[in-house]
């Protein structure tokens, strides 16, 4: 391709302006962010006024990193709405798409900071290691710009606030000046580039503009779609401290994803982390604003980066301007419901069948297969995924119930300490809930990471391939009774099924009518009883989370589920009856129903998404009707009765 270099060069006196701002950088390297007008980094007259005024992103570059708002410049969208556009005029740009992930916000992350604080009041000795473990992952270029101006490894909290690198967290540069490395180390040891490379993912990178405007030069980079990206973050290794804070000399594994997807079918056919957390399209894309003349690239990448953390970007949202975070309600709206979809679709195949039937009991065989590429739940130990069961006669009436959730969000009759694994269920105290368990150097349960020592249960689902002969099992392992379990990631003798089987054995105490069953996954990203420790404690972040905490929805979020019998409402519904309900998603719960004018409306109900609840019934009486859904966030089939016909829509309250 023949560029003409001079429509891509900056103005003269633009020139002169990166050349002043060179010469402001410290010893360090550092340049402090301009507020609160964009700096002219970029061959910018065709940047709005609009979006100068509201991109609150932060613009700085040290001799290692540039934040994201200084990528913003050409790779935020674009004005004209020519470049990161689908044919479908769908604006994919990575700055929007991240600003509202975990790993945007990975530096303000208000649970992680009340963790650490909480570490520091346990083991006050190991202060400086923590803090600076800690925020070589969520503040990796304040630390590595630390480390490199200083050679020491003592970040700390205390700077973090005032670090404007340290504070984009997770930022563009924190993924795309990495090396290439096939062997990673863990715990926050990165290996990246000091020279001024940005890696990306394209051949053939066209160079000139960004080394002009920024400094730094491109490189093709194909290691930047590849795992091993992820991997020093991804996986953690500690070390264990007894009850008194003196180190044991053991290390404990608190997290190991990059690890379990090794340990999986996914690594061995290639399929990388990037897959799943940045889909791509297969779209020709102009990725840079203001070049047009650019080749389009394919495909492309969506930098979304949902995990399964509803919980914590619900926080994040409700308390942006606290936490001074530069992404909007809808922004944040647009990533839960993408979170929330993953879950939904992408992480679990649940499938229950009737074993046998007696006069006395019947027997149930609910099989769950983990489609995820790692363990399911993984990655931090506090999260956990329960199977709830239930089992009514054809009134309604309850005949068993296991894994149902309190107000508390605390599982119903669940052991002090932990629940156990269970291959059969046969009392309603039992409760299959998948989750990691720390124990202490005496083996009772704890929730300080530094403390970690012994695994006392893993039972997490598998990936697909997942073996115990496996290099990397010993950073994996299974524990607890999951471990004689036969169909635990087994079939027979052969492992890697990466599914389990729970076998339930209901009393039915004479009745012999129709039953009807519902078996539903929910996930948790703080299990309840996680934040005993902390909350015995008490300091500014801690007692912040703590407020928010009680504050804030905590519903869970369905992963899954699987019903058998008799069912009030399908949502396969033959759709016989135009009509739509708007919003959808809501956001808070209201929409409204709209129908073609003068339709006859009987009745307008509510289901929960089993079809058997009914929490909602109405009569119709207007062409546009308002209509409230239930506090509880999750998926709800409207039905709607008019002129002797019938039909159901789903709607998703977040």
């Amino acid at each position: 391709m023949n560029i003409n270099w001079k429509s891509l060069l900056l103005p003269l006196g633009l020139l002169v302006l990166i050349a002043a701002t060179a010469q402001n950088y410290g010893r360090s390297g550092y340049l402090k962010a301009q507020s609160p007008a964009r700096q002219a980094y970029h061959s910018g007259s065709f940047l709005s006024a609009a979006r100068v005024m509201t991109d609150s992103l932060p613009e700085a570059i040290n001799n290692w990193f540039a934040t994201s708002g200084t990528c913003d410049g050409c790779h935020g969208s674009d004005p004209l709405g020519l470049a990161m556009v689908t044919a479908n005029n769908e604006d994919v740009n990575p700055t929007d798409d991240w600003r509202s992930s975990m790993m945007a916000n990975s530096a303000r992350d208000p649970f992680w900071r009340a963790q650490v604080s909480h570490e520091i009041i346990t083991t006050p000795n190991l202060q400086t290691a923590i803090e600076d473990k800690c925020l070589a992952c969520h503040a990796p270029m304040g630390r590595y710009s630390h480390y490199w101006e200083t050679g020491q490894e003592n970040y700390a909290m205390a700077q973090l606030d005032a670090d404007t690198f340290g504070m984009d967290g997770v930022s563009c540069l924190a993924c795309h000046t990495q090396v290439a490395n096939s062997s990673p180390e863990f715990s926050g040891i990165i290996d990246f580039d000091t020279t001024r490379k940005i890696y990306g993912q394209y051949p053939g990178p066209v160079t000139g503009p960004m080394s002009i405007s920024i400094g730094f030069d491109v490189e093709y980079g194909p290691h930047i779609q590849q795992s091993e990206v992820c991997a020093s973050c991804h996986s953690l290794v500690t070390h264990s401290v007894d009850l008194s804070g003196n180190l044991t000399g053991r290390s404990f594994f608190e997290q190991a994803t990059y690890h379990e997807w090794l340990n999986s079918t996914y690594a061995l056919q290639g399929q990388q982390c990037q897959g799943c957390h940045v889909p791509q399209i297969n779209e020709n894309i102009i990725i840079a604003a203001g070049y047009n003349n650019l080749d389009r690239r394919r495909p492309y990448g969506k930098h979304h980066l949902q995990g399964a953390n509803v919980f914590m970007l619900r926080m994040m949202r409700d308390y942006r301007d606290s936490l001074g975070i530069a992404a909007d309600s809808t922004q944040f709206d647009s990533t839960i419901a993408r979170t929330e979809r993953m879950l939904r679709e992408e992480t679990l195949d649940l499938t229950l069948t009737e074993a046998w039937r007696t006069a006395d009991t019947v027997a149930f065989d609910l099989e769950l297969v983990n489609l995820a590429g790692h363990k399911f739940p993984s990655g931090y130990p506090s999260r956990r995924a329960l199977v709830e069961f239930v089992v009514r006669d054809r009134n309604g009436d309850t005949l068993f119930a296991s894994g149902v959730l309190g107000s508390d969000y605390e599982v119903i009759g669940q052991d002090a300490g932990y629940e156990p694994h269970y291959d059969r269920i046969d009392d309603p105290d039992q409760a299959q809930i998948y989750e990691f368990i720390m124990g202490d150097v005496n083996r009772n349960v704890t929730t300080t990471l530094e403390r970690g020592d012994t695994l006392l249960k893993d039972n997490r689902l598998p990936p697909h391939g997942f073996t115990s002969t496996h290099p990397v099992y010993d950073t994996t392992k299974i524990g607890g009774l999951a471990t004689s379990d036969p169909d635990f990631n087994r079939n027979g003798a052969n492992e890697g099924t990466g599914r389990d089987i729970v076998h339930y054995r209901i009393p039915l105490g004479g009745y012999t009518d129709s039953l009807v069953v519902s078996a539903r996954v929910w996930y948790q990203t703080v299990r309840p009883g996680w934040l005993d420790e902390m909350f015995a404690n008490s300091s500014p972040d801690i007692d912040r989370f703590k407020r928010w905490f009680q504050q804030s929805d905590r519903s869970n979020v369905l992963v899954a589920e699987a019903l058998r019998g008799e069912v009030l409402v399908s949502v396969e519904a033959p759709l016989n009856l135009d009509f739509s309900v708007f919003p959808n998603p809501s956001p808070d719960g209201q929409v409204f129903v709209g129908l073609p004018a003068g339709t006859d409306v009987a009745l307008l109900r509510v289901y929960d998404l089993s079809g058997r609840e009914l929490v909602r019934e109405i009569p119709g009486t207007a062409d546009l009707m308002a209509l409230r859904l239930p506090a509880a966030s999750g998926v709800y089939l409207v039905e709607i009765v008019a002129g002797g016909q019938r039909a159901v829509q789903r709607v998703l309250r977040q």
